[in-house]
């Protein structure tokens, strides 16, 4: 369901901007990073993984952790601004195309995502067509 979702996000964003590529990726990073994964990094309590709020140095921790994460999945580096991040600037660099792969693989076409899924060589889940 979630290839399907994102799917149906990069067909209708590749309508709008047909010759902008990086918007597809960025959709389904959005989707996935901002709207999912980075809350709940962030706030474990809120998403039941944790009994308590964690203390003040894990939750900066957490914050950072979920900050390079939306840098990565945005596929923007590390600001200027922004001096505490640079440290994982060349990490964010390093998996810029890897990140590209992996929400453009996670965005199979949504006519075949929903199909049953098999396992591929590589271990990563593939629509069988």
């Amino acid at each position: 369901m979630l290839r399907h979702i994102c799917g149906c996000l990069q067909k209708n964003v590749a309508k709008r901007w047909p010759d902008n590529e990086i918007v597809k990726p960025r959709v389904v990073s959005g989707f996935i990073f901002l709207r999912l994964l980075c809350p709940t990094i962030v706030n474990p309590r809120q998403f039941n993984l944790v009994q308590e709020t964690p203390q003040e140095p894990a939750c900066r921790t957490l914050k950072l952790v979920a900050n390079s994460l939306i840098k990565l999945a945005n596929l923007v580096e590390v600001g200027a601004k922004e001096i505490y991040m640079e440290a994982v600037g060349p990490f964010i660099i390093d998996n810029r195309q890897r990140m590209v792969a992996y929400l453009n693989d996670l965005a199979v076409s949504a006519s075949t995502a929903l199909l049953p899924l098999s396992t591929s060589v590589s271990g990563i889940a593939t629509a069988e067509v």
